[in-house]
């Protein structure tokens, strides 16, 4: 009876609604696995509607932002959709990868949230910001202009404290104009327009040219002597030339212009050339020392003269430049960002006159301001609480149906895989160990192979010195006994 209530046993089937699958998608869960557990429904499609609201916010925010920079609806939407499909995976990421273990009495807390929070802490304030802009946009209107002259009044003071510097500015000018031509002069190799440097240099080529005339005249005459000389015949049945062929006559003409060109040139000054040549090079390395030398002056000052003027007008540069960045910005989105935080000061600082007509500044506390950032905070927090708050849903919550699943599931696949990783080894060792075998076995047949053709090599050598035995023994017979 008992065995017959078991057979009909029928269990009933679970139901969810597509709604509930829905967000079951986007939670990241295993719906295979969540099908069997029906306490765990409303767990996993709470935690997806929590990712699907922060992708719905992400979108809008990523949209906003985007009409600044595009100043189009297809620019936005595209950078929206962007925007929210990142932000869709990256909240579904930090679900997913958050698993529980429940061979573990206490599960960890601290760890994941700490991580996990460090990460949903950015996205709320990613997040948060272009719709904050949304929020208190007509707040950033009304204040857009003051923030604009209160800005321009510091580029002004700035500029103020520019003049201050235009000394340096035009002494460091000087110095770079002065440092370019030095340049232009060393670029040269050798000075220009100096009348003692242009006399030894004309002195000392026109004594080289003189001598390498000179030398070139007693090379060519060296050569022509040499080729008339082979020119010459010798005497008959004698090795000497013979003196009396027209031959002859023209070698003597030439080994007298020979002569001639080698008296030139030993009688040229060639220490004259010498030292002509060393004041050249002494006054030309000189003047190359002095103008280094007046490089490295000039390239110094110009150093020392660029940190002065980079330190004074830093400040004000800076000042300058940041505005004129936000001033220049057509999308107008970080303007908008500085004006809100600008709104959200807790100080106000004015300047009055004091007795004597002097401008003081006052610090006063601005209660506008001051309400405005608690809003801020207010709206940051609740971006972040709505980050977070799937973390915390499933680390907070006991273990349940699906993570016993989800961990018997891991297990099978880890035991299958470790399996599998054993057949494979066990079939690699048994290929291993074929192998082996089959290697000793052809070295067995090897070695039998080659006994056997060395044992009928022995043979054949072994009859063919017996039939040479005989032969010998046979030949001796024949000449010695018969």
């Amino acid at each position: 009876m008992k065995k017959n209530s078991q057979n009909n046993f029928n269990p009933k089937k679970l139901k969810y609604s597509k709604v509930q699958y829905f967000f079951w998608l986007l939670s990241g869960c295993e719906i295979n696995i969540l099908k069997d557990c029906p306490t765990d429904y409303n767990r996993q499609a709470g935690i997806g509607f929590t990712i699907f609201m922060t992708t719905v916010l992400a979108f809008f925010s990523g949209s906003y932002a985007g009409w600044y920079f595009g100043e189009s609806y297809a620019t936005a939407i595209i950078f929206g959709l962007l925007w929210s499909a990142l932000i869709f995976s990256i909240d579904r990421s930090m679900v997913v990868t958050l698993k529980k273990d429940p061979t573990l009495k206490k599960q960890k807390f601290w760890v994941p949230l700490i991580s996990r929070g460090i990460m949903a802490l950015l996205i709320a304030f990613i997040i948060s910001i272009p719709l904050e802009l949304l929020i208190f946009q007509e707040n950033i209107e009304l204040h857009m202009e003051k923030y604009k002259l209160d800005q321009t009044y510091e580029v002004q003071q700035a500029a103020l404290r520019n003049e201050a510097v235009s000394d340096k500015e035009k002494l460091l000018k000087r110095d770079s104009i002065n440092a370019l031509q030095l340049k232009n002069e060393l670029s040269f190799g050798e000075p220009k327009g100096d009348p003692i440097y242009d006399n030894l240099k004309s002195d000392f080529n026109s004594r080289n040219n003189k001598y390498q005339i000179l030398l070139n005249q007693y090379n060519t005459s060296v050569n022509e002597s040499n080729r008339a000389y082979n020119k010459v015949p010798e005497e008959f049945n004698s090795n000497q030339k013979d003196q009396s062929t027209s031959q002859w006559r023209e070698y003597s003409n030439k080994l007298r212009a020979k002569n001639i060109a080698q008296s030139n040139l030993n009688k040229f000054d060639k220490s004259g050339l010498n030292l002509a040549k060393q004041k050249y090079i002494d006054y030309k390395n000189d003047w190359l020392t002095n103008k280094d030398k007046e490089k490295k002056q000039l390239e110094t000052s110009l150093i020392n003269q660029s940190k002065e003027i980079s330190n004074s007008i830093k400040k004000s540069d800076t000042i300058k430049g940041g505005f004129e960045k936000k001033i220049q910005d057509k999308k107008g989105f970080v303007l908008r960002f500085m004006v809100l935080e600008d709104l959200a000061s807790t100080i106000k600082i004015t300047e009055i006159l004091d007795a004597k007509g002097k401008k003081v500044e006052r610090i006063e506390t601005n209660k506008e301001g001051t309400a405005i950032l608690f809003l801020l905070w207010l709206i940051r927090i609740l971006f972040f609480t709505i980050e977070i708050l799937p973390t915390i849903a499933k680390i907070s919550t006991p273990l349940g149906a699906y993570d016993f699943a989800i961990y018997k599931k891991e297990k099978e696949i880890e035991e299958d895989l470790e399996r599998r990783k054993e057949d494979y080894l066990n079939h690699q060792k048994k290929l291993d160990d074929l192998k082996n075998t089959n290697e000793i076995e052809i070295e067995n047949k090897k070695n039998k192979i080659e006994k056997n053709l060395h044992i009928n090599l022995l043979e054949e050598i072994a009859l063919a010195q017996n039939d040479v035995a005989k032969k010998q023994i046979d030949d001796f017979r024949k000449k010695h006994l018969y």
